[in-house]
């Protein structure tokens, strides 16, 4: 597993990535937890893809996305709009 920890609003994560032989997995962590409910994954032949065609970096794409998911508060942004759509369909 490799770690990348950055610092948001004076609070401190983790960016951790690992790969299984097939398959590529991204997460934010806070505490030892997860930071939100995303998790990020890409198989090798698409990662591998990525870098032969396009010479993009397949982890550093996801964990940008990771930190970007942290930083925008996507998490509970979703969150709030799944409440506030059920509360309109009841």
């Amino acid at each position: 597993m490799n770690v990348i920890p950055f610092r948001h609003l004076e609070q401190y994560y983790e960016i951790r990535w690992m790969y299984d032989g097939h398959t590529l997995h991204v997460r934010a962590f806070k505490n030892n937890r997860p930071a939100d409910g995303f998790t990020y994954s890409v198989s090798s032949e698409i990662a591998f893809d990525m870098n032969t065609t396009q010479g993009t970096d397949a982890v550093a794409i996801l964990v940008e996305d990771a930190k970007r998911a942290i930083t925008e508060n996507r998490w509970a942004n979703l969150i709030d709009a799944i409440k506030q759509s059920e509360k309109e369909s009841s």
